[in-house]
């Protein structure tokens, strides 16, 4: 298959059947040949920007924008089973599997694809959830029609309940607080705050979530999506045990390419952009960018920061017996920072994969 964008050929698509199990080679090559030969149904110079390549089992990513491009494997989340061979590994770094979407309010879409924004479907999210233990956090826009009914089904299975792509005013919050919604998505993004509706002033989801003094937060603490002195607000409010910090970031992480893997994104200004710079699409920040954020941008002390960046999400994620301190039987993850809060040594799982001390 190829795909087009606006009458544009960018990528090939290469599926062959399960039986091939993960015997890809022969598939890789094939859509190799395809994106670099002439198509006859593509006229024009065009040149093909991506493959993916799957047998169901096996899915693959190559990038032939990359100075030297290579096959990726893809997570096929499709297959829940292939999430939880993967969380089952030893020594792996996946946790679980968040989902932001697509229950969102349409308002607020942001870098969402618009033609998937849904309420909240039962048909969708009962079996889903009833088939897998692989989902651990599920964000949603709490003011949409049902989602008391999934915010409650997620509780009781024991999924994280979070806001997200919301204008939820503080009565929605509360309510959704009261039933299991008890932390925010990347906070103050695609979030409505103070606003006014002709003469009168009302509060916002951000005022709602400030508010309410057990509700936790995260920030995408990248210096763009978010200025520091407000990052430095929410620390002050929220505190160290509720306030955590995260990259939002997509595949195009620690890029210092302008095009990303969806032609309606660019990357510009150090984070992802709808091409048309109507909203922020993501991140390409890394761990190491927050922590040198929040200390020299927002003016938090290292211990906080660091903190933020370990103890506080493992906190939140009800992961703390294993991960977020250095305390014995739990998992060796190690970072090392110079006095600049620059990366110098990084450790997962006992085994080093970073050494520049």
């Amino acid at each position: 298959y190829a795909l087009f964008v606006n009458g544009v050929p960018v990528g090939v698509i290469e599926a062959k059947r399960e039986e091939k199990g993960e015997n890809i080679t022969s598939v890789e090559q094939q859509s190799a040949r395809y994106a670099n030969s002439t198509l006859k149904w593509i006229t024009g110079n065009y040149r093909i920007r991506f493959a993916y390549e799957s047998t169901g089992r096996l899915t693959r990513f190559t990038d032939y924008d990359d100075i030297k491009y290579r096959s990726r494997d893809v997570f096929s989340f499709h297959r829940p089973e292939t999430l939880q061979r993967l969380m089952q590994e030893k020594d792996t770094p996946v946790l679980g599997l968040h989902l932001e979407g697509h229950y969102l309010n349409m308002d607020m879409a942001g870098g969402q694809m618009p033609e998937n924004i849904k309420d909240p479907d039962p048909e969708e999210y009962i079996p889903l959830l009833n088939l897998t233990n692989c989902v651990k956090r599920w964000s949603t826009a709490p003011e949409l029609p049902g989602t008391d009914a999934f915010g409650k089904f997620c509780r009781d299975r024991g999924v994280l309940n979070a806001i997200a792509h919301t204008k939820a005013n503080y009565p929605e919050v509360k309510a959704a607080y009261d039933i299991g919604f008890t932390h925010a998505n990347h906070f103050f993004n695609a979030m409505r705050g103070f606003h006014k509706n002709r003469e009168y002033k009302y509060e916002g989801t951000v005022e709602s979530v400030l508010d309410i003094e057990g509700m936790t937060v995260e920030m995408i603490a990248d210096g763009i999506h978010v200025p520091p002195i407000m990052l430095h607000m929410v620390y002050k409010i929220k505190g160290v045990e509720r306030t955590s910090l995260i990259t939002d970031s997509l595949a195009v992480a620690a890029s210092d390419s302008t095009t990303a893997f969806d032609p309606r994104v660019i990357i510009e200004d150090g984070v992802c952009k709808l091409a048309d710079r109507s909203a922020l699409a993501g991140s390409i920040a890394t761990m190491d960018r927050l922590v040198r954020t929040a200390v020299q941008q927002a003016n938090i002390p290292l211990a906080d920061a660091i903190r933020m960046v370990s103890e506080t999400p493992a906190k939140i994620m009800h992961v703390y017996d294993r991960k977020g301190s250095l305390e014995p039987r739990k998992d060796a993850d190690v970072v090392i920072y110079d006095s600049k809060q620059t990366l110098m040594f990084v450790m997962q799982m006992g085994h080093v994969v970073k050494n520049e001390l």
